[in-house]
């Protein structure tokens, strides 16, 4: 996580009549939100959000999770319909 979301979470503290601080959580997300607008505003870069916030994956990562969740699909359709779907070649066997 990057300075700028400790920054924005910092603005969320506020103290409470009894005296407790209380973290609000709406507040969060809407500068969060607002932050977001701003760099899309800015920029047309697709991860640019993810890079702002640091919170890229490593795209190898981030593929490897979807093919996974494509084939656990895959599965529950299958399984469903009664079918087989289509395999990816790292699944061939011999």
């Amino acid at each position: 996580m990057n300075t700028r979301i400790k920054e924005l979470a910092q603005q969320c503290w506020d103290k409470r009549p009894e005296g407790q601080l209380h973290f609000d959580n709406e507040k969060f997300a809407e500068l969060i939100v607002k932050e977001c607008a701003l760099q899309c505003i800015h920029n047309e870069d697709m991860d640019l959000i993810e890079k702002h916030f640091d919170v890229a994956e490593s795209s190898s990562q981030a593929e490897q999770e979807a093919a996974a969740f494509i084939a656990a699909e895959d599965k529950k359709v299958a399984s469903r319909y009664g079918y087989v779907p289509k395999l990816h070649p790292s699944e061939w066997k011999d």
